[in-house]
Order: structure tokens, then C-alpha cells, then sequence
């Protein structure tokens, strides 16, 4: 009985130092085999071949801009065009925030925007000629605004 009571004892100690799930296997506990670490490795480097398009892809945006920028003569319409896309997405945010604390009106929007998304992606991709009919309208609207690209 002594026994029994010193293991319990030390079970404590060791759960208190480092709690142990009572749904862990024998076989969660096993080692990671060498093809399980092969994969990770695989995983890291197409990891970090994806962080460099993405570094590589930043840099070439920001220098299509800062080209922009610079041979751009309206400038004080670009910055007001810039400011007024971040305060609508700042009010937008808001008023997402405020719907979805709606108990079923956020389920009910979700499921129109699932919806919405369906029948845009479809008409976009799979009707012909939306997709240039997009394009010429959003490039008109920018040459309203102000800005050519």
C-alpha cells in the first residue's frame, strides 16, 4: 500500500509539472519517424520558395507605384482617392462588425454572401465576355475619378 501511495504521489508531482491529456495513445508518443521530418523540410523550403515570390512580388508593386506616383500630375487626386478607399473600408468593417453581432441576421447574410459569391464566380468565369465587360467598366470609372492606369 506504501508503494501505491508513493506512485500516486509522484503521478501528482508530474502531472503538476506537466499535465498529460488522458486521450493521448501509446502511439501519439512515439518518435517522428525520419520520412515524417523529410516532409516537414520539403514543406519549409516550398514555404520559403512562396515567401520569396510573395518579398519579390511586394518589391515589384512597390516600385510600379512609386513609378506611378512620380510621373502622376494629379496627385492631391490620387491621395483623396486613396484616403476615401481607406475610410469606406474602415465604415464597411464597422458595419460588418455591427451585423455580426446580430444573432441571425449574421447567418442569414452569410448565407446570401455564399450565395452571391456562387452566381458572381459563375457569371464571371463562365460567361462569355463579363470579364472584359468588367474591365472596361472599372477602367471608365477610374478615368472618371481621375486616375489612369
Amino acid at each position: 500500500k506504501k508503494k501505491f501511495k508513493a506512485k500516486m504521489i509522484s503521478a501528482i508531482r508530474c502531472a503538476a509539472i506537466r499535465p498529460v491529456s488522458v486521450s493521448r495513445t501509446a502511439t501519439s508518443l512515439v518518435r517522428a519517424s525520419p520520412m515524417s521530418v523529410r516532409k516537414s523540410v520539403v514543406v519549409k523550403a516550398d514555404a520559403d520558395d512562396v515567401m520569396a515570390d510573395l518579398t519579390s512580388g511586394a518589391e515589384d508593386l512597390a516600385d510600379k507605384l512609386t513609378t506611378y506616383w512620380e510621373e502622376s500630375d494629379n496627385k492631391p487626386t490620387l491621395v483623396a482617392v486613396g484616403f476615401g478607399g481607406l475610410l469606406a473600408l474602415y465604415f464597411l468593417s464597422n458595419l460588418v462588425n455591427a451585423v455580426d453581432r446580430l444573432p441571425v441576421v449574421s447567418n442569414a447574410f452569410e448565407l446570401v454572401g455564399i450565395i452571391f459569391t456562387g452566381w458572381t464566380a459563375y457569371r464571371w468565369y463562365l460567361v462569355e465576355g463579363e470579364k472584359e465587360k468588367l474591365t472596361a467598366d472599372v477602367k471608365g470609372f477610374l478615368s472618371k475619378v481621375g486616375v489612369d492606369l
